[in-house]
């Protein structure tokens, strides 16, 4: 996933007001987020059942969406070894989710001072929301991971230079990159979780996660989506194409969860043989789809091809 942003983000020169500041119904709907997360504020405390404890006798996701799910590989593992499986991944989503939102914070409030004059008053102050609502994310994801006993997986270097181009480009941009990473990776956890077999700990924290992840994701799309419609395409055609790049790259990336195992996994995670098996079969398409197929139409109303 790395090279995907071996070039830099170009875009061009801020004109004006940032794309939907100058739109009344943008900003309305913008103030309405606002209002929604000040009233409905995720709780550090009882907003998920720790007192519950995290059951790892149960699969912290659905069985059907662990990535060796319906290959030559799962028949051999024992059904512990499978719920281990999910567990693993469920580390590796999680530190994801904490790699990124690590980093909006530091992205918005840079976004904030070099271009706080082109933002509305609700614009600039639905980032500070945002940023503040990410902070509480990461403190409970570490208190999960700490609490299943779950190693968090290193930071991601690719989070890190992408956020280092953003930095330096026009805070739309840098929205769009961000709100597409969280919204494939929130499609994923939110389809592999919301089951009565899975681990009830995992299921209300990413459930109560996801409350706060819908404004976000509100957010991020009418920004977007008025930049686009603002900016000619040929302006857009490196930014589009680097989109593509990333979102590919995520929705097929291969969980790196070997080192983590307690047992020998029978098989080589990055063995090209076993990934071309993996995804030919019928149902990784239709797991691919069922995941991912929201934001694959709206990503093409902006003219990303995938």
């Amino acid at each position: 996933m790395s090279s995907v942003m071996s070039e830099t983000i170009i875009s061009s020169p801020p004109i004006g007001k940032m794309a939907g500041a100058d739109n009344q119904k943008t900003n309305e709907t913008i103030q309405q987020l606002i209002v929604k997360s000040l009233r409905d504020q995720m709780d550090y405390h009882t907003s998920v059942p720790w007192e519950l404890g995290c059951d790892k006798s149960r699969p912290a996701k659905r069985f059907d969406q662990v990535w060796l799910y319906n290959t030559s590989v799962w028949s051999k593992l024992t059904h512990e070894q499978q719920i281990e499986l999910t567990w693993l991944e469920a580390a590796r989503d999680i530190s994801m989710f904490i790699n990124l939102e690590q980093l909006i914070p530091q992205l918005f409030t840079t976004y904030l001072v070099d271009h706080g004059a082109r933002m509305s008053p609700e614009i600039h102050e639905y980032m500070m929301v945002f940023s503040r609502e990410e902070l509480l994310h990461i403190m409970m994801f570490n208190r999960y991971l700490k609490q299943a006993g779950l190693v968090k997986h290193e930071k991601n270097d690719f989070f890190y230079k992408l956020v280092q181009k953003l930095l330096t480009s026009e805070p739309e941009v840098g929205i769009v990159f961000t709100l597409l990473i969280e919204w494939l990776a929130e499609c994923k956890v939110m389809l592999s979780t919301q089951s009565d077999e899975v681990d009830p700990v995992t299921r209300a924290m990413t459930r109560a996660h996801h409350i706060e992840e819908v404004r976000h994701l509100h957010f991020g799309k009418t920004i977007a989506e008025a930049w686009f419609a603002r900016t000619p395409p040929e302006a857009t055609i490196e930014i589009r194409a680097q989109l593509r790049g990333m979102i590919l790259s995520i929705v097929h990336a291969v969980p790196a969860i070997q080192q983590y195992t307690s047992f020998p996994l029978p098989c080589d995670l990055d063995d090209p043989a076993l990934i071309e098996e993996a995804r030919s079969k019928p149902h990784y398409h239709d797991i691919v789809q069922a995941r991912y197929g929201e934001v694959f139409a709206w990503v093409r109303t902006l003219g990303v091809d995938l």
